[in-house]
């Protein structure tokens, strides 16, 4: 029987995210090579740490200071990748993969996730 698991996610070690992330990027079919990917990874490490830094702020200053990261990672990934295009389309590739957020994750989001498949095995009295 499986186990249920209420709340976040058990958070993993920065390899096993790191090797998730390398599967995830070369089946994306970006053209990225593997310094590239590298490079990539690196800078996307460094952005979630930065997130997670916005943890005290009201949901304005969050915004302002993700537009501000974003702009800042889309510059790094320029330089790293060498190329205007390849940097925004890997930049919408997390924008589209990131999906929803609960709060206290730094992106100032308040929507829930979705539900899971077969809905909630919680019972209301109405």
């Amino acid at each position: 029987m499986a186990q249920r698991h209420d709340g976040p996610p058990p958070k993993m070690d920065s390899a096993t995210m790191r090797a998730m992330d390398i599967k995830r990027l070369k089946s994306a079919d970006l053209g990225l090579s593997d310094v590239q990917i590298d490079s990539v990874i690196n800078i996307n490490q460094e952005m979630r740490s930065q997130m997670h830094q916005q943890t005290k702020k009201d949901k304005a200053e969050k915004k302002k200071e993700r537009q501000e990261m974003e702009s800042y990672q889309l510059t790094r990934l320029k330089t790293a990748l060498g190329d205007d295009k390849l940097a925004q389309e890997v930049m919408d590739y997390y924008k589209k993969n990131k999906g929803p957020r609960g709060g206290g994750h730094g992106d100032g989001g308040d929507e829930m996730p979705p539900p899971p498949p077969g809905g909630s095995d919680m019972e209301f009295d109405n």
